[in-house]
């Protein structure tokens, strides 16, 4: 564990909705953004506040360095992917819906792919690291927390997407024992928009 790093659940606030919005969305290589616009921030902040579903507070997991944020995790269960509700999400896009509409619809393959997460799965949605606490180890220990939440929830594989061209955070999560097993279908808007699933068993 590195020096002084604790670890929090996340809060039910629009401020920390708001800073895990900017985390999300560099997590999806700017999907949320191509998807709300210039909203996406305050979209996902409200969606975040509201239970059962995927980007729901209760999936995050602050590191932390006395009061200071450092890193966060979102991770959940297949089951809690399958009992999640869009409402909160689709709500909060008020008439941005329809760009919503659109972006759903010409990206169809993509979320396909990024919405398959086979029974017993353990997704690990998001991790992001301060840029001030990078090369510290923030990263590996938000993972072993997550890969821990897994084993608790008696999973039998810890499964995560990861940009085709984040090399760096493929290398580092081969590292840590996953391995690529499948790649999704281009998004032609966005062909740089393409992920590796990448998987543990544990």
């Amino acid at each position: 564990m590195p020096q002084g790093i604790s670890f929090r659940p996340a809060l039910p606030t629009l401020s920390e909705g708001t800073a895990l919005a900017r985390n999300h969305d560099m997590s999806a290589d700017g999907l949320f953004r191509l998807m709300l616009g210039a909203a996406y921030t305050r979209v996902l902040a409200e969606a975040y506040v509201e239970p059962a579903q995927d980007l729901s507070f209760e999936h995050v997991t602050f590191a932390v360095r006395g009061y200071a944020v450092v890193g966060m995790v979102s991770a959940h269960s297949s089951a809690q992917h399958a009992g999640s509700s869009d409402e909160p999400f689709i709500g909060a896009a008020g008439w941005r819906v329809v760009r919503l509409g659109v972006v759903t619809m010409l990206a169809n393959r993509l979320l396909r792919f990024l919405g398959d997460i086979p029974d017993s799965d353990f997704y690990l949605q998001a991790v992001a690291v301060d840029p001030d606490a990078r090369g510290e180890g923030v990263g590996t220990v938000l993972f072993e927390h997550a890969e821990s939440q897994a084993m608790n929830a008696d999973a039998g594989r810890l499964t995560l997407d990861v940009a085709v061209k984040n090399t760096a955070a493929r290398r580092l999560y081969e590292r840590l024992g996953m391995h690529v097993e499948a790649t999704s279908p281009r998004f032609s808007p966005l062909p740089g928009l393409q992920v590796h699933r990448m998987a543990k068993p544990l």
